[in-house]
């Protein structure tokens, strides 16, 4: 029956061959009809559907490649597919502009790859684009339309100004694995995937991992001892505090520069804290009744000799940030 019909069509010119199936599909001419095979040739004036659960692959007459969902009807003219229903992912080849068509819109395209949905009972029409660019435009005014880049979509819905095509916008990664099911029983389609192009993943350090600071070291700073400093205390006039005159060993450890601007290095996650010795805890000890009683001098302090100023200027490892002049 099939070759009836074909005999009918010599006159046409052949729009297509089918190339990949899987379930059922029909051609239709005129009145009469007749199931898809593979290596069919569909002509010109034809219309293609298919079953719900079927998926076909056609290439064109330019070499391009149209993978067809299931529930999708089409119509093949002269120089474009009609599609009135469904959704078709087309792998364009050709440098040639090619086109869809839809109740409201027009696509134009070239080499790259797209999927175009059309949703006849919402009078919708979307385009998704995951190579190069796609353009879409109004079909009752074709100058308004809107260029499509590669991870972007737009669509036309006549409940959507009216009519007018939607700026592109950006895929998200839960849509596009949404599209790839409808051809999930297409074998062409097996080995293509877009995400890593369409959505790159960030590569982020392991937690193991050493940090280093980002600020250079450089040069550690000299550091001084508590008896240094009342030595040069003890020089100072009459009216300074006696708490800087006591003879108490007392040594203060400085840190280097890097670590004053607030950046730390920390060990990796992996390795333990270091515990604290008794030996560093009665220094913290000995160094905090240091700071409580230079705190309760404070007044006697008044002003401090240039001599003082300047080992001051000098202690930069010093943490509190202690004026010349309180």
């Amino acid at each position: 029956f099939y070759l009836l019909m074909l005999t009918s069509l010599v006159m046409a010119k052949p729009f297509s061959t089918v190339i990949e199936l899987d379930g059922a599909a029909f051609v239709f001419e005129g009145n009469q009809s007749a199931q898809v095979e593979i290596g069919a040739k569909i002509y010109e004036g034809s219309k293609l559907m298919l079953d719900e659960a079927a998926n076909v692959t056609i290439i064109d007459s330019e070499g391009n490649y149209h993978h067809v969902s299931g529930g999708s009807y089409l119509i093949f003219n002269k120089d474009h597919i009609d599609l009135k229903n469904g959704t078709v992912w087309t792998q364009a080849k050709h440098s040639n502009i090619g086109k869809i068509v839809s109740h409201n819109s027009i696509i134009d395209y070239s080499v790259g790859d797209f999927v175009t949905t059309v949703d006849t009972s919402k009078r919708k029409t979307q385009v998704l684009v995951l190579k190069n660019k796609v353009r879409i435009s109004n079909l009752i005014q074709p100058d308004l339309h809107v260029m499509i880049n590669a991870g972007e979509f737009s669509f036309i819905d006549q409940n959507y100004e009216s009519g007018l095509p939607r700026a592109s916008t950006r895929i998200g990664e839960n849509s596009y694995e949404e599209v790839k099911t409808l051809f999930q029983g297409n074998m062409r389609l097996k080995g293509e995937d877009f995400s890593k192009d369409l959505f790159p993943v960030a590569i982020r350090s392991i937690a193991s991992v050493e940090e280093k600071s980002l600020t250079p070291s450089g040069p550690k700073k000299p550091h001084i001892s508590a008896e240094a400093y009342l030595k040069i205390v003890k020089k100072a006039p009459r009216g300074t505090s006696s708490a800087l005159k006591t003879k108490a060993p007392i040594h203060y450890f400085g840190v280097e520069e890097h670590q004053e601007a607030g950046i730390v290095q920390r060990a990796p996650a992996s390795i333990p804290a270091p515990k604290v010795s008794e030996k560093s805890e009665l220094i913290r000890e000995i160094d905090s009744s240091f700071e409580k009683s230079l705190r309760g001098h404070i007044h006697d302090n008044q002003r401090h000799p240039s001599e003082v100023n300047q080992l001051i200027d000098e202690l930069k490892t010093y943490r509190k940030d202690y004026k010349k002049a309180y």
